[in-house]
C-alpha cells in the first residue's frame, strides 16, 4: 500500500496557491507605491525642518538664558532689600529670605539655597532638601572667641532641632567671601556639593551688597542643582523627540536631557570632543551641521546669564526628520486601505473556490472519525457523484471497523472463561458509583494448585461452582469482577440494612468450608481462600484507593485462617507502612552493624549450674530505636531476607562462643541458636555451618539449632536432609514453643531432633492451672518416650522452678535464672558461669 510519502505532491494545494500568488502580487504593488510616495514627502519635510530647528533654537536659547538670570534677579532683589536691615536684626533677615524662597521665588526649580555673609562674619539662609523639598534654616555666627558652627536646622524655624552641624566654619575666610570682598563684582562657582545638607550637585551665584556708603555690607549666594536645569532642559524637550545640553567653556555639562553619544562629535569631522566645542564655542550664531551617521541635526548655541558671567554652549539635537512618524502614519493608513482592497478581492475568490471544494475538504477533515460512532456521513448538501461515492465507500468501511472494536471491547471488558467483568468492564458500568458503599476481594488460595494438579477443566468448575454460589445467595443488583485469575471482585448492591450485610458476609466466609467441597473423582476436594472486605462510599476518585485497601484487608485475613475475611482498618494501612519502614531499615542494619546477640542461661536444676545458653537477636536502629525480636524476625520471614539475617546470627553466634570459653566458661558449653525453615532450604546450609564452626575452633556438641514446629509442616525431602546431615556432624536440634501450634505426632517420628521445649505460656500456669500442669506432663512424658530432654521456658520465680524439677523437669530458662545480657557481661567463676544461685 502506497503511502503519500511516495506520491509527489505540491506542499500547497492550488487553492492555496491561487490565494498565495494573488497576495503577494498584491502585497508587491502596495509596497512599491507606498515607498515611492513616502520618499517625495519626507524630502518635503525635512527641508521644512531644518528651517524650524534655527528658530527654535534660537527661542530655546532665550529660555535658558532668563532660566539662568533666576540667580541674578534673587541677587538684586535682594541687594536692595538688605541695606534696609539691620546687621543684627536675624529675626528680619531670616523672614526677607524665607519669604524670597517661599513667595518670590516658589516656583523657581533651580533655586536650592539662598544666604546672606554678613561683613562680621553671621552666616544666614534657607536651604531646600533634594529628597523632600523641605526648607531647612541654616546659621552661623561667631562666639566671643571667633569661632562659629555652620548648623542646619530640621525645618524653617530657628526653635526646630538641628540635624547637621559643621564645626569651625568662618565665613570671613571662606576663599569666595574674600573674593567678593575684593573685588566687589559678582561671580559664580564651579559645581561642588554643599556640607551641610544634603542637596545634591550645586552651583553658587555670589553677589557683594553695598549700603547706601559704599560700605561692604556682605555676600549674597544663591545656589542653583545641574540636575534641576536638566529636569527642566527634559520638560523643555518633551514631546519634541529631541535632545538639549548645556557645556562650560571647559567641555563639562552642566546639564542635559540624557547622554550624547561621542558618536556625534566624530560625525562633525572632529578627531576628539574637545576639539568639536573649540570649533563651535565662540561662534556668534547658530551653526547648523547635518549627523547623517546618526540620521540627526545638530545646532549649536552661544548662551549664558545677562550679567555676561556664564559663557556656556546649548547643543541640541534632533531627527533629521521628526515627522517621520506622522509620515508613516500616513504611509501605513495608506498601506492598510490598499491591502482593504486586496483582502476584499482576495476574500471574494476564496468564497467562491470554497463553495464548491467544501464537500472533499469536509470529508477529508473528517476521515480521522471513520471507525468511531462519531462519523456520520452529510447527506444535508448536493455534492458531485465522485464525491458522493467516496463517502458511501467510507461510510461502509467505518460500520466495518466499528463492528469489530465493539467485539474487541467486549473481549477487553468481559472474562472470556466465566463471562463476568473484568476490572476495566466493572469501571465502566453506569451504575457502580451509584450510592455503593461496600466490596469485598475473594482471593482462592488453592486455585492454582487445583488447576496444575487437575487441570483446566476442574480449574473452570472452581469458578462456576463459586460464582453460582455468590449469584444465588447474593441481590441481583451485585455486581461480580473476576479481578485476576484466582481472585473475585464483589460490589455490594447500595442500599441494605446491617442485618442483610451480615448475612452476605457469612456467605461469603462458608465458600471456603467442608460443606463446599468440590468432587474429583473419589475425593472431595476442598477450596481454601480468604476475603478482605472495604466499608467506604465508591466513587470515582477513592476507587483505587479501595482496591488497594481491599487487598491489604485480604492480605491480612490470610494470617486469620482459612474462610476468613478481613475488615479493612486504617491501622492494617499504618502497619503495612510500618513494616515498610522497618524493611528499609533491615536491608541496611548488618551493614551498619545495628544488630548485636545476647545470651539467656538455660539453668539445670539438679544442680544449679548452666551448660547451655539460648542467642538472641537484638536490633538497635537510630530511626526506629529498639525493634522486638517477634516484630522484626516475622517480616524477615516473610520477605526472604531472614536467610542474610539468619546467616550473620550463626557467624556472630559460634564468634561470641569462641570468645566467650576462651574468657573462661566451659569448653562444653552448648549455645542455643534459632533457625527459621527457610534456612533449612539453602542447599549449602550445613556446609556453611561447619565452616563457620571450623573457623572459630568450636566443636559441633557446642551449637544447638532451634526450630519452630512450623518445620513439621515442610515435608521437603531438603528440609528433612539438612537436619540429618547437621546431626551427622554432631549438632543437636531442639524443637523450640513445642505444643503452640502446629505439632502433630505423625510428623514428629519423621523429624530428627535431641530435645524439646515447651512452650511458656504453659509453663507459667502450671502453679494454678491443672490443665497446664497436664499438658506439661504429657509433654514431660512424650520426651521421656523419645529419650531426649525437656526445657521449660519461662520460669518466673523459685517455687515454679521447684514444681517442673519435681514434676521431672531437669533444664529451665527464665528471668529467675537471669535475663538476656551480651556474652561480655556475663561472669565466670572457676569455669561456672555466674547466673542463678550462683550469682549469690
Amino acid at each position: 500500500m502506497k503511502t503519500t510519502a511516495e506520491i509527489k505532491v505540491f506542499p500547497l494545494s492550488f487553492f492555496n496557491t491561487l490565494i498565495l500568488v494573488v497576495a503577494l502580487a498584491s502585497a508587491l504593488a502596495v509596497g512599491v507605491l507606498s515607498h515611492y510616495l513616502s520618499a517625495e514627502v519626507q524630502e518635503v519635510f525635512s527641508v521644512m525642518n531644518r528651517l524650524l530647528l534655527k528658530d527654535e533654537s534660537a527661542l530655546l536659547t532665550h529660555q535658558v538664558t532668563d532660566y539662568l538670570d533666576t540667580s541674578y534677579n534673587v541677587g538684586r532683589l535682594l541687594s536692595h532689600i538688605l541695606p534696609d536691615v539691620t546687621v543684627d536684626d536675624d529675626a528680619r533677615l531670616q523672614a526677607e529670605l524665607q519669604h524670597l524662597m517661599t513667595v518670590d521665588f516658589a516656583s523657581s526649580d533651580p533655586l536650592s539655597r539662598v544666604s546672606f555673609a554678613s561683613a562680621d562674619g553671621r552666616y544666614t539662609g534657607f536651604a531646600r532638601s533634594s529628597a523632600d523639598n523641605q526648607l531647612h534654616l541654616v546659621t552661623a555666627e561667631p562666639d566671643g572667641q571667633g569661632t562659629a558652627a555652620l548648623v542646619t536646622h530640621q525645618t524653617e524655624s530657628a526653635r526646630s532641632p538641628i540635624i547637621h552641624t559643621i564645626a569651625d566654619y568662618h565665613v570671613l575666610v571662606r576663599p569666595w567671601f574674600i573674593q567678593a570682598k575684593t573685588t566687589l563684582k559678582s561671580a559664580w562657582t564651579e559645581s561642588y556639593q554643599h556640607g551641610s545638607l544634603d542637596a545634591g550637585e550645586v552651583m553658587s551665584y555670589r553677589k557683594p551688597v553695598l549700603d547706601s556708603d559704599g560700605h561692604f555690607m556682605g555676600v549674597i549666594s544663591v545656589d542653583i542643582s545641574p540636575s534641576h536645569i536638566s529636569n527642566w532642559l527634559q520638560k523643555l524637550a518633551e514631546n519634541r523627540n529631541q535632545q538639549l545640553m548645556l557645556e562650560d567653556p571647559q567641555g563639562k555639562v552642566i546639564a542635559t536631557t540624557g547622554d550624547i553619544a561621542p558618536e556625534v562629535y566624530r560625525a562633525i569631522d572632529c578627531p576628539d570632543r574637545h576639539q568639536c566645542l573649540q570649533k563651535h564655542r565662540f561662534s556668534s550664531g547658530a551653526t547648523l551641521t547635518a549627523l547623517p551617521s546618526q540620521h540627526q541635526l545638530m545646532v549649536t548655541r552661544p548662551v549664558g546669564d545677562s550679567e555676561g558671567l556664564l559663557n556656556w554652549r546649548l547643543m541640541l539635537l534632533s531627527p533629521d526628520n521628526p515627522w517621520g512618524t506622522l509620515i508613516n502614519h500616513y504611509r501605513l493608513h495608506n498601506l492598510l486601505s490598499l491591502l482593504s482592497v486586496m483582502v476584499a478581492g482576495i476574500l471574494f475568490i476564496f468564497l467562491m473556490l470554497r463553495r464548491f471544494t467544501h464537500p472533499f475538504i469536509a470529508l477529508i477533515d473528517k476521515i480521522h472519525l471513520v471507525g468511531t460512532p462519531s462519523w456520520s456521513l452529510d447527506t444535508s448538501r448536493r455534492i458531485f457523484p465522485s464525491m458522493a461515492k467516496l463517502g458511501l465507500a467510507l461510510d461502509n468501511k467505518s460500520n466495518l471497523i466499528l463492528s469489530m472494536l465493539e467485539e474487541r471491547q467486549k473481549l477487553v471488558e468481559f472474562d472470556q472463561d466465566t463471562g463476568l467483568l473484568t476490572l476495566a468492564g466493572l469501571k465502566n458500568q453506569p451504575d457502580l458509583f451509584q450510592n455503593r458503599n461496600r466490596i469485598a476481594l475473594i482471593h482462592i488460595s488453592n486455585y492454582s494448585s487445583l488447576f496444575n494438579l487437575f487441570g483446566p477443566k476442574f480449574g473452570k468448575l472452581i469458578l462456576d461452582r463459586v460464582i453460582h454460589k455468590l449469584r444465588t445467595t447474593l441481590p441481583e443488583s451485585t455486581l461480580l469482577c473476576r479481578e485476576r485469575t484466582d481472585k473475585i471482585l464483589v460490589v455490594f448492591p447500595p442500599e441494605s440494612d446491617e442485618i442483610q450485610r451480615d448475612l452476605w458476609l457469612n456467605a461469603v466466609e462458608r465458600l471456603f468450608t467442608q460443606d463446599e467441597a468440590i468432587q474429583s473423582g473419589e475425593r472431595a476436594v476442598v477450596v481454601t481462600g480468604n476475603a478482605g472486605l472495604v466499608k467506604e462510599d465508591i466513587t470515582p476518585e477513592s476507587w483505587d484507593q479501595i482496591l488497594l485497601n481491599a487487598g491489604i484487608a485480604l492480605h491480612h485475613a490470610r494470617h486469620l485462617g482459612n474462610g476468613r475475611v478481613g475488615i479493612f482498618e486504617t491501622a492494617m494501612y499504618e502497619k503495612g507502612l510500618q513494616n515498610m519502614q522497618m524493611l528499609d531499615q533491615l536491608h541496611f542494619a548488618i551493614e551498619r552493624n545495628e544488630f548485636h546477640l545476647v545470651m539467656q542461661p538455660i539453668i539445670n536444676l539438679k544442680t544449679g549450674e548452666c551448660h547451655e545458653g539460648e542467642c538472641l537477636i537484638r536490633w538497635h536502629n537510630p530511626t526506629l530505636g529498639m525493634v522486638r525480636p517477634d516484630q522484626f524476625i516475622a517480616l524477615a520471614e516473610e520477605t526472604g531476607f531472614i536467610i542474610p539475617v539468619g546467616n550473620w546470627i550463626t557467624e556472630r553466634a559460634c564468634q561470641e562462643l569462641a570468645s566467650f570459653i576462651a574468657r573462661g566458661a566451659p569448653a562444653d558449653f552448648k549455645l542455643h541458636v534459632n533457625v527459621s525453615p527457610l534456612q533449612l532450604q539453602q542447599p549449602d546450609f550445613a556446609m556453611n555451618l561447619y565452616s563457620t564452626l571450623r573457623r572459630y575452633g568450636l566443636k559441633a556438641e557446642n551449637l544447638c539449632m532451634e526450630l519452630t514446629e512450623s518445620v513439621l509442616l515442610n515435608k521437603e525431602s531438603s528440609v528433612i536432609k539438612q537436619l540429618s546431615t547437621i546431626r551427622e556432624m554432631g549438632v543437636t536440634i531442639s524443637l523450640d514453643d513445642f505444643g503452640s501450634g502446629y505439632s502433630s505426632l505423625s510428623y514428629l517420628h519423621t523429624l530428627p531432633f535431641d530435645q524439646l521445649k515447651i512452650d511458656r505460656q504453659f509453663v507459667r500456669d502450671v502453679m494454678e492451672n491443672e490443665r497446664s500442669e497436664s499438658v506439661v506432663s504429657s509433654v514431660l512424658n512424650l520426651s521421656q518416650s523419645f529419650g531426649v530432654p525437656l526445657v521449660a521456658e519461662g520460669i518466673e520465680n523459685q517455687e515454679l522452678g521447684e514444681k517442673l524439677l519435681g514434676m521431672g523437669c531437669e533444664l529451665a530458662q527464665g528471668y529467675h535464672y537471669g535475663r538476656p545480657l551480651p556474652f561480655a557481661e556475663w561472669g565466670i567463676r572457676n569455669g561456672l558461669i555466674l547466673c542463678g544461685a550462683l550469682m549469690t
